[in-house]
This record gives C-alpha cells, structure tokens and sequence, in this order.
C-alpha cells in the first residue's frame, strides 16, 4: 500500500479510475443508444424516451446540426411571434416529435466542438388579464373524432383531447393490403392540453432536476479537489469519449457571455471569479498567443533557410535537410501543443465555473418549454438534452411526447402479434432469438417423446421439437398458452435432407405445429434449394422464422399463398447490409413481420457471432413477378411504397414520419431495388414510383441502388429502354452519403455497354441523361467507357456524338 501514500499516485490512480469509469459509463450509453432495444423504444418517443426520427418539417435549424442519418439534432427554428389560428384551422396538427442532439461518435465520426447553438427566444403577446394556462380551445372540426381523457405524467394526470387512430385504405388497393389491418400509431394524436399551472411546475420541476442530475457528482468533486494540471490532463485524455465536450456544450452559452455567469455562482465562486478564474484564463490565453506569434516569426525565418533537399550526385536526401525536416515537424508540432493548451485553459475555466456554480439559482425555464405544454410535449426527469442559454435560463434540445406512439405499439405487437406474446415494449435479446426463448415462456425439449416417434428424428440431425409453456404466473393475455416449435439446422445435410419428408408427415398426422424456425439458410451454399421446402409448410402457420447467413432470400417467395401470422427473418451476419432485399410479394399473406427483435450489429466485436433482425432496405422481384404490362410488379412496389408503408418492414432503416398511417410520404421506406433476377428488365422503363400517375413528381420514391441482371462482360441495353429508362430516379446529389449506384447480378464481370437501336427511333435528351447516370454511377463503367454501337446507325452515331462510342464486335449478351 506504500503506492497510495505519496499524493502523485494517489492523483495518478484517480485519474486512471475516473477515465476507466468515464470510459464504462459511456460505453454502456452508446451501446444502449445503437442497440434495437433503445432503437425500438426511441422511434417514437416515449414516456420516459425520447424519439429518433426524420422531422416533417422545412423550418428547421440546420447551421448547427451534428452529422447524422436522421434528423434528431435538429430544432425548429421558432417564428418571431405567436400567431393566433384562425377558427378553421388546427391548433394542433401530427405531432412534430422533437429529437434529442445524437452523438455519432461510435460510427467512426471524429467529435467535433459544436458551434454555438442560441435556441432563437418565443415572443408572445401575453394579455395579461388572460388565464395564461388555457390556451385556445379546438375547433370543432378539430374535435371531430376525439375523446377526453388523461394521460399519466409523473405523478400527476393529465387532461387531453385525443384524436383516434385509424388508417384509410383506398378500395382500389384493398387486395394490396395487408390481410388484417395492421395501425402503426395505436393510442391516437394529441389534439389539445388542459395547461394547469400543476402541469406548469411539474415541468419546470423535470427541467431544473434534469439539468442538475446530467452532471455527475464524481466529476464535480474532482473539479474542486484536483490540481489545475490533473484536471487539464483527465479533460483532454478524455476527448475522444465526448464526455466533457458534451458537459460543457450545457453551460458554454452561459459562460461565454461576459460576465453574466456571476449571478449564478455561489458567494465563494464570486470571490474568485475576478481574479482566479477570469483573469487568469484572460493573462493565459494572452501568454500563449504571443507564444504562438513568436513561433510563428522564427518557423517564417527558419523556411528562408531552407537547404538544399538532394544531392545531386545520389539523388538521396541530404543530411542537412534531414535535420531541417525534423525541424520543421518540430515547429509544426510547438504550434500544435500551444493552441492545445489554449483549449486546455478554456476546459480549466469550464470545470471551476462549473465547480463553484450555485444550482439552486437556476429557477427560470425557456419560454418556449411551458409553450410546449399545450403541444403535448413535456420535459422528463432523465432528459439529456437539457441546457442553460446565455440569460440563465433552462431550456432543452428535445422534449418527449405525452404519448408515446411507438411503445404503445410495441407493447401490443409483443403481446397480441407474437405467437409466443411477451410483455413490455422491448424486443428479444440476440441470445434469445438463438435460443427461441421467450420471457415468461417454459420451454421442453419433446424430440423423443411418443408423440413424435413416428418421425424417426436422431440427435445427429439437427432437427428438434419443443413444446412451449407460459408460465402459470403470467398475466400477459396472449394467443395462446402453449404451442410447438421445430427447429431445423439447414447446415446439417442429415436434417435437411429431412426437412421436406418431415413438414409432410407432420400434416398428414394432423400434428398442429406453432412455429417452424429454420437455422443456417446458405451457410455452406448460398443457392441453398429451399423453395421446395416453403412451398410444403402449411397454409396457415401461427410463426415461421428463417436464419439466413447468404444473402439469397429468393426462397422467400414461396411464402406468398402461406396466411402467416408472425414472420421473423434473421442473419449472424451484418443484419444493416445494403444486400439485404425482399419481394414484396414474400410478405403477402404475413399479418405481423417481427420488427421488434434486436437488430444493431456494431454492437459486438466483428467476429463474434451475433443473430440479428434483418433490415431490408431493399426490394426486390423475380422473373416470375415480370409481364408486359408489369402489374405485378408496379402492385409490389406500391405495396412496399404506399399500402403497406404504415409497416416498419417498409420502412427502410429510418422509421416512421409524424402520421405513418395515413401520410406515407412523410415514411422512410427501403431505398433500394433489386432487378438482379428479372431477366427481361434493362431499365426501369415503366415502373411507376409515385402511388397515383397524377400525383406530383416530388412525391416520388427515389433510389439509392439499382441493381440489374446481366450475363457476361457486355450489358446491352436499347435506345428505347434508356429513352424511358427512369434511372433519374436515381438519387444523384453529391453530398449524398454512401454514394448512390447501379450494380449488376454478375458483379465485375460486366465490362462493357452496347447500345442497339431496334426500332430505328431517336435517343431523346432523357436517354441520354439515363446513359450517362448509367456510366458514372456504375462501378462496372465510367465516363470514358466506349459505347458500342452499329456505326452504320448514322442516327445513332449523331445522337451520342457527346459520347465514346465504338463500332461493336458482334458480341452481344441480350
């Protein structure tokens, strides 16, 4: 124990501790964030969550937002003044959900110091002879299809209007939709707030805890016990964390604003804020820039200095500049180091105002957060977003909703969608779909019980049977109370050659079987023959759940006549995999695809084997679903697009808009289509993107990929395809991350374009725009690569005279 008596280690060792717990605490926080139970619970916020979605909205706050694929960094940028609806108009509309600032720093993102937000200040006429906590009662247009009730918010309840769900499927399209009416928002949209000065304080209450409890007790002791040079090193060790960068983003709008931090400090934070705090961070800067300034006149006069680089006789480096080399890196790194230490003097200044703040003076809220109220939105005790603006007052990034859309639907799907209903709004742990457990279920393996002898099963075959049991003590209303499942190892070539002679014998012996789970799908072959085996599971199947681990969900397809209720698709592999497609014809008769199961693969080290819900932000078709008139396939992708888009299946890897039952166009929805098996498609001629012919061209659904179907090295492709070709669908902005492409189903192999002409037509300046998007957003081509053409095609010739083009060999792959 000699260590621990000498003060430096002492100092050392609580460095080291601080950062490890540091390191923990917010490893387990960015863990949580990307794991699909926190996905799950923030899509759509909940009591006490906080949603993560796209905003609906064209006035938002967009200078300061933080790298992200969503928009929940984002604040609205607040009009200048209140303006009062007219009678006609709804005072509420879809709820705008309010997102908290995300941290991307877990997916390979350098943080950033943010620029300085200053939420823009509500001004609202006030009469003062007005009840200031009823606002404007709705209209009543507005309350037409409501209901009063309350809603729980702490300890205290809550009177709302609410309007009730409900999803309007045009009739046209009724053979499209899903077989029972599937609701994504289940507990309706707030339509007005009775605003109680109860409500008030309770908020206010929230806000000022939630800002005091943000910052750790720990780190605010080390602030008023550590050295000067122990704080500045524990705060700079800990950059890459975003630990305290995201602290002092709290209170830098306060603490850059003069001197007004003052009447926040406690009597003795006063005594030293002059001089121990202001001044001195003032006389460091100042020190540091001149040291600065000086380094910077001996490097301009050291660079006139420079020797000669190489000898001439051996062409190698000279000595000399080998030492003016180490030099110059020198300076370059001196410089680095001051400027640091101007940061490092800022963080000190930080962490002692911090230290020595009163937090009992914090009594003022935004206006805007009491303003929220009558919106349904509410501040809760664990907000993370919460910050102190320049004048002292509280105010927050993100709010929460007064009800919560996506637990409530989570909550029901669990229980009342699942074969096996579970409680609660999370989804299975990754162990758990492996295992096929479920919470408050019992499971026995009954393999080789009598009642399943006649199948002559042997435990080398990878083929088992087990009953499942709610326990006794489950209040949980579900479907059922018990039920089989057959788990098959796909891998195991003795099982598998079972696997069909099996699903046979158990129908014929009217063996009532709830769910088949088949494991392995492509492990040891990708083209893995298993439409034969789709095609004999029952018509009607309570729960199917299929683990690929190749990408080759064409099988799938077999599913389509199958009245499946729950259908769970999963992989060990990179569940996010832009790879991952599925025909929408595959989910035809599915009533529920499981969406809730755990879906975050980064989570884990990349070589461990992880089972993961599978994201299809892809679509696909087969040869099957093509004929001239292409139906079936416009039918599929306004399945996908528009009827069932309300479906988190649907929805790519973003989510829901503000009112996904009834305005798809605010849904994400999978952004990529996969032609690779529909042979006679070149293009996309025909495909309509828009759900109605006459809706506006903004409404359409664009693409991030385009995959289509070749064989050998030449793609061939005819003036009258690339003249309608539609591959402007194609999302083409440059800023546009990861870059939008077109790929082919024989990969590399395809080398070269041939353009034919067999109705002797012209190319408009559509194809040409369709030719060139082909070429440069084609890893297979580029805008140099040579068009083979019939060169007595003098059309022809004279319409790509802007391209390369080439007389063609005679070799074309159709």
């Amino acid at each position: 124990m000699k260590f621990l008596k000498k003060r430096k280690n002492k100092i050392l060792l609580g460095v080291v501790i601080s950062t490890a717990v540091v390191s923990i605490s917010l490893g387990a926080g960015l863990y949580y964030l990307n794991s699909d139970l926190a996905r799950n619970e923030l899509r759509s916020i909940a009591s006490p969550e906080i949603n993560i979605k796209l905003i609906n909205k064209d006035n938002l706050d967009i200078k300061n937002a933080s790298s992200s694929i969503n928009d929940s960094n984002l604040k609205e940028i607040k009009t200048p003044q209140k303006i009062i609806p007219k009678k006609d108009e709804k005072i509420i509309s879809a709820p705008d959900i309010k997102k908290p600032e995300t941290k991307k720093e877990e997916q390979k993102e350098k943080p950033e110091d943010k620029k300085e937000k200053k939420p823009s200040p509500i001004i609202e006429e006030i009469d003062e002879n007005k009840d200031k906590t009823k606002p404007s009662r709705p209209s009543a247009d507005d309350l037409r299809d409501t209901e009063e009730t309350y809603v729980d918010f702490g300890d205290i309840k809550v009177k709302v209007r609410i309007k009730k769900p409900g999803r309007k499927i045009d009739p046209k399209y009724i053979n499209l939709a899903n077989r029972e009416e599937y609701l994504n928002n289940i507990v309706g949209k707030i339509v007005y707030v009775e605003v109680t000065q109860e409500l008030i304080d309770k908020n206010r209450s929230n806000v000022q805890g939630a800002f005091k409890s943000a910052l750790h007790q720990v780190t605010l002791n080390d602030f008023k016990t550590y050295s000067e040079g122990d704080i500045k090193a524990v705060i700079r060790q800990n950059k890459n964390t975003g630990y305290f960068i995201n602290l002092f983003e709290k209170y830098k709008r306060l603490f850059d604003n003069g001197d007004k931090v003052v009447d926040f400090l406690t009597e003795e934070g006063k005594r030293k804020y002059p001089i121990e705090i202001k001044q001195k961070y003032i006389d460091t800067v100042d020190r540091l820039n001149k040291e600065i300034e000086s380094k910077k006149k001996e490097f301009d006069e050291f660079t006139k200095k420079k020797p000669q680089e190489r000898d001439p006789k051996t062409g190698e480096y000279t000595e000399e500049f080998n030492k003016y080399s180490k030099e110059f890196e020198k300076f370059d790194t001196d410089i680095i180091e001051l400027k640091n230490q101007i940061q490092d003097a800022k963080d000190y200044k930080y962490s002692q105002l911090i230290a020595n703040l009163d937090f009992d003076r914090f009594k003022n809220v935004a206006p805007s957060i009491d303003a929220d109220l009558s919106k349904g939105y509410v501040i809760n005790t664990d907000e993370q977003n919460v910050y102190v603006d320049e004048n002292g007052n509280l105010n927050s990034f993100a709010s929460s909703p007064l009800l919560n859309q996506t637990t409530s639907r989570n909550e029901r799907d669990n229980s009342q969608k699942r074969a096996f209903g579970i409680p609660g709004y999370f989804g299975r742990s990754s162990y758990l779909i492996d295992e096929g457990n479920y919470p408050g279920w019992n499971k026995a393996d009954v393999t080789l019980s009598p009642d399943f002898q006649f199948l002559n099963i042997n435990s080398s075959d990878g083929i088992k049977i087990e009953k499942l049991t709610k326990d006794l003590r489950s209040k949980l209303d579900t479907k059922r109370n018990e039920g089989y499942v057959v788990t098959i190892d796909a891998s195991n070539s003795s099982g598998y050659s079972k696997t069909l002679n099996l699903i046979k014998q158990l129908k014929e012996k009217g063996k009532e079987i709830t769910s088949y789970r088949i494991k392995n799908i492509g492990l040891r072959d990708n083209n893995q023959e298993f439409l034969d085996i789709f095609k004999e599971l029952p018509e009607k199947l309570p729960q199917l759940e299929v683990f690929f681990e190749g990408p080759n969900t064409s099988a799938l397809l077999a599913l389509e006549s199958k009245k499946i209720d729950e259908l769970g698709i999963y992989t060990s592999g990179n569940s996010l995999a832009e790879h991952w497609s599925i025909n929408p014809y595959a989910l035809k008769n599915v009533a529920w695809f499981n969406n809730l199961d755990y879906n975050v693969s980064w989570d884990y080290n990349k070589y461990e084997k992880i089972t993961t819900r599978i994201t299809f932000d892809s679509i696909s078709f087969d040869q099957s679903d093509y004929s001239a008139d292409l139906k079936r396939i416009n039918d599929g992708l306004k399945i996908a697009y528009w009827i069932r888009n309300n479906e988190p299946v649907f929805q790519g890897g973003l989510g829901p808009g503000l009112d996904p039952d009834n305005n798809e166009k605010g849904n994400s929805y999978p952004t990529g289509l996969d032609l690779t098996r529909v042979k006679s498609m070149k293009s996309l001629k025909g495909l309509q993107f828009k759900r109605e012919d006459n809706d506006p061209e903004d409404s359409k659904r664009r693409l991030k990929r385009i995959g289509l179907y070749n064989s050998g090295p030449i793609f061939s492709i005819d003036v009258d395809d690339l003249n309608d070709g539609q591959f402007d669908i194609l999302d083409t902005n440059p800023f546009s991350q990861p870059r939008s492409k077109i790929y082919f189903s024989n990969g590399s192999e395809t080398t070269r374009i041939n353009v034919t002409n067999n109705k002797k037509i012209r190319l408009s300046s559509s194809g040409k725009t369709n030719l060139k998007t082909l070429l440069n957003y084609s890893d297979n081509f580029g805008s140099n690569t040579k068009i083979e053409i019939d060169m007595k095609d003098s059309n022809l010739v004279s319409d790509l005279s802007e391209f390369t083009t080439s007389e063609s060999n005679g070799i074309v792959i159709a």
